[in-house]
């Protein structure tokens, strides 16, 4: 065999091989159902703007952790968040403030697995998608609790 030949099968085992891990990537991420987000730190009370981070991602629920896309052709799924603080709530978003989400986007604070806290922002469609398992967060007006009669 001519190394042009050796040279041209090792190219398409290359090949091959990169679409078997970019097949399995996505096969992966249709399972996971995964979101359109932009992620950036919390807004403070001595930081006003939040700044985030460049170019979108792609997030899902995985139980209660929070897995996003990561690295090389997004092929990792890096977990992030594994709770939403007890007063969160779904926050709708200024479109100037974070780009290529839509017109109405929406925000959510989330709590890392080190205690940090972090914002996600989603399209305005995707709201009920990211705060997954804790539902209440997604209700921003709850309603008072019934009481009792005579209590």
């Amino acid at each position: 065999m001519t190394p042009v030949w050796a040279a041209v099968w090792a190219a398409a085992g290359a090949v091959l091989v990169l679409v078997a891990v970019w097949a399995d990537a996505h096969a992966r991420a249709r399972r996971l159902a995964l979101f359109r987000c932009r992620i950036g730190p919390p807004v403070s009370r001595w930081r006003r703007r939040s700044r985030w981070r460049v170019g979108r991602r792609r997030a899902g629920w995985a139980g209660d952790a929070l897995l996003v896309t990561s690295g090389f052709g997004r092929l990792f799924l890096t977990p992030v968040a594994s709770g939403v603080p007890r007063a969160a709530t779904v926050q709708p978003l200024e479109p100037r403030r974070v780009r290529r989400l839509g017109p109405s986007p929406v925000v959510v604070q989330l709590t890392a697995d080190d205690g940090s806290s972090l914002e996600i922002a989603v399209p305005g469609d995707c709201a009920e998608a990211v705060v997954g398992p804790f539902l209440a967060a997604a209700l921003s007006e709850q309603p008072r609790a019934p009481r009792e009669r005579g209590a």
